[in-house]
């Protein structure tokens, strides 16, 4: 993320970086204690988890700073859903389940009739088209699924 963020928003300035787990308690601190320190200077908040991201984006409610501090970041819908709806956040990523479970599908049954063969570098996955295998057994489904105001109704997760 850092280097990617160095070579297409060069002039992005992390301020700090702080790990929040997988615990809602704890994200939401994180997120109030990095908007009450850097203030002004502060920017936008990415959440790496499916828990720190709806716990930043209620940190960023709670301090009425919707429009002013960003969120970004992955996350289920239903959690986003408050935040998304009330224009606090713009957009939330994650896999789409329905095309994840295609995918896996569409993977299994090439394992099982053997036309998904060790060595493989892509494996047809319908609709999908191809899919990339790296590591020797890891598929790729693609992009994440990005969630809107506009779609993010059409989820129940």
């Amino acid at each position: 993320m850092w280097a990617y963020a160095q070579k297409c928003h060069p002039k992005l300035k992390w301020l700090e970086t702080v790990e929040a787990q997988e615990d809602n308690n704890l994200s939401f601190n994180q997120a109030t204690t990095l908007i009450n320190k850097h203030g002004d200077k502060l920017a936008g908040l990415f959440g790496m988890t499916s828990v720190a991201t709806p716990a930043s984006a209620e940190a960023v409610t709670k301090a009425k700073l919707c429009g002013k501090v960003a969120v970004v970041g992955l996350a289920t819908p239903n959690a986003m859903k408050p935040y998304v709806n009330a224009d606090c956040v713009k957009s939330v990523v994650l896999w789409n389940p329905v095309d994840l479970g295609y995918a896996a599908t569409y993977v299994m049954r090439a394992v099982v009739d053997g036309s998904l063969k060790p060595g493989a570098t892509s494996v047809d996955a319908g609709k999908l088209g191809k899919l990339n295998v790296v590591n020797g057994s890891e598929i790729l489904l693609g992009s994440p699924f990005i969630f809107t105001k506009q779609n993010i109704k059409d989820f129940d997760f």
